[in-house]
């Protein structure tokens, strides 16, 4: 199933309008006041993201997918010639599925969707997975946690994840591929094989690494420009795996973004599929002060042949 990303923030202001009708003649008439000029609501921008069509077989088989031409770059990313996304999401999704993952172009098979999608004034966010040989499974695509921590990699490879994403970003950059945004993980939340690398993490294990390992080494390495989002759960916040990083201030002074995927939290479809379209709950409140994303949502709908 395909997935649609948007944002939005956390400060909730919208621009205000006003639309008057005329009902019957016997309505009174009502004034209302409008401030133009007052901002109710900021979007931090809008986006897609490509890792299913620039790796078509998925991690471990070698297979490049799609790749966008000048033109086609232009029509997804251009705020003059095409619709205008702002943001394109990726990750390290091409790792190998066992052994470790070179930092390497090689490994980034949408590299040139990347650098036309910045040529035409696009950010990039990404999302670094741990791989193989750092995890407690020892598999990219599955998140089995060691079952006497619950997370997927244990703290004693913490400080090698954490350089290994500063030369992920490092490498990017060299390459021409400035990265704005940087998700610490993808659906931790879910115990099952995901292609963009799954991981489980609990809320303790985010806010240590992250606090701890993570933070100071962007810091190090010059990079703490880039705005660092956690923890993209599947269930919008539901699972609060992030209000232990943000309530400690050792965790929350790295991280910019709160972020959630909105799946699962409505119906069901007539192919067992669920809709989006009902937050069941709002961001809690230790994502006050922080920018509130939905980087990810599905309609509901498979395309059966």
């Amino acid at each position: 199933m395909a997935k649609v990303w948007w944002i939005r923030t956390k400060s909730f202001r919208i621009l205000g309008f006003l639309l008057t009708l005329a009902v019957c003649q016997r309505a009174q008439a009502q004034t209302a006041t409008v401030t133009w000029t007052t901002t109710y609501q900021t979007m931090d921008g809008w986006g897609a993201e490509d890792w299913f069509s620039a790796a078509s077989g998925g991690p471990g088989t070698g297979s490049s997918g799609f790749t966008l031409t000048s033109s086609q770059a232009a029509m997804f990313f251009s705020p003059t010639s095409g619709i205008g996304l702002e943001i394109l999401r990726t990750g390290n999704y091409y790792c190998p599925l066992t052994g470790t993952c070179a930092v390497t172009p090689n490994n980034v098979p949408d590299l040139v969707t990347l650098q036309e999608a910045v040529a035409n004034g696009a950010r990039i966010e990404v999302n670094i997975q741990p791989p193989a040989n750092l995890k407690y499974i020892g598999n990219f695509v599955e998140s089995t946690p060691d079952p006497s921590t619950g997370l997927c990699i244990d703290s004693a490879n913490w400080s090698a994840f954490a350089t290994y994403t500063v030369q992920w970003l490092q490498m990017l950059a060299a390459n021409g591929v400035p990265v704005s945004f940087l998700s610490v993980a993808n659906e931790p939340d879910q115990p099952q094989d995901d292609t963009l690398g799954g991981c489980v993490w609990t809320a303790a294990g985010l806010d240590s690494y992250i606090g701890g390992y993570l933070g100071p080494g962007l810091s190090s390495a010059g990079l703490s420009s880039i705005k660092v989002m956690m923890a993209e759960t599947s269930d919008w916040f539901n699972t609060d795996l992030v209000s232990t990083c943000l309530d400690d201030p050792t965790c929350s002074q790295y991280v910019s973004i709160a972020a959630g995927h909105d799946y699962g939290l409505g119906g069901v479809d007539g192919t067992n599929n669920g809709f989006c379209c009902a937050t069941a709950t709002v961001p809690p409140s230790s994502t006050n002060g922080k920018h509130v994303w939905q980087t990810e949502t599905g309609g509901g709908f498979t395309v059966l042949f």
